[in-house]
């Protein structure tokens, strides 16, 4: 898993060491549940935005309430999968974040959120929605100066009706398909970045002997 691409590297680095530590523990699930190692992971790692899914697989609607952290199952279509296109060069998630402004238009928030529940349906049983739920007015275009190769992919891709994002805090740029065939979007890869097809993984973290 490439590091500062905005893949989750951190997050899959935090949930291997607490799944190793517990296997090497006797009885260790049942001194350190799931449960338990989310709270763990998301509080070093600032957030359950990552940690979540390395940890349950698929796709989880993750936040916090209080001091706790929570994860919720939703369900992936089963076609689902997704083709990663990585650029050669990193970008720290410290400078992605800096250049996002502190305030935003209210107008573009409501819009973001309404685009969040659209996801969950398209992500689940409706993927033909999903051009029109990665829309996103308040994250991506605040970070092109930073990015402005993958910001190009991003826009040609979904100029061309592909659901394209900008994976986490970038550079990568994600696209959601039930295409099979992929060889329509490895087309866009530009010279010099490496294209991966991946299938959803719906188990999340395991020990493999």
């Amino acid at each position: 898993m490439p590091h500062a691409r905005g893949l989750g590297s951190s997050s899959a680095a935090i949930v291997g060491g607490l799944a190793l530590a517990r296997a090497l523990v006797v009885d260790g699930t049942e001194r350190l549940d799931d449960q338990t190692i989310l709270q763990l992971a998301a509080t070093e790692e600032g957030h359950p935005d990552n940690v979540a899914p390395a940890i349950f697989g698929g796709f989880v609607v993750a936040g916090r309430t209080g001091e706790r952290f929570f994860s919720v199952d939703a369900p992936v279509h089963a076609d689902l999968r997704a083709v990663a296109m990585v650029p050669t060069q990193p970008l720290a998630t410290e400078v992605a974040r800096s250049l996002l402004p502190e305030v935003v238009p209210h107008a573009d928030a409501a819009a973001n959120a309404g685009r969040a529940a659209l996801l969950v349906t398209a992500i689940g049983s409706h993927p033909e929605h999903l051009l029109t739920a990665t829309t996103d007015l308040l994250h991506q275009d605040y970070r092109e100066p930073g990015m402005p190769d993958s910001l190009a992919l991003m826009h040609a891709l979904r100029s061309a009706g592909h659901a394209a994002i900008i994976s986490g805090a970038g550079p990568t740029v994600l696209t959601l398909t039930t295409d099979r065939d992929a060889s329509s979007l490895l087309g866009f890869c530009p010279v010099g970045w490496e294209a991966r097809e991946l299938a959803i993984n719906r188990r999340g973290v395991q020990i493999v002997a």
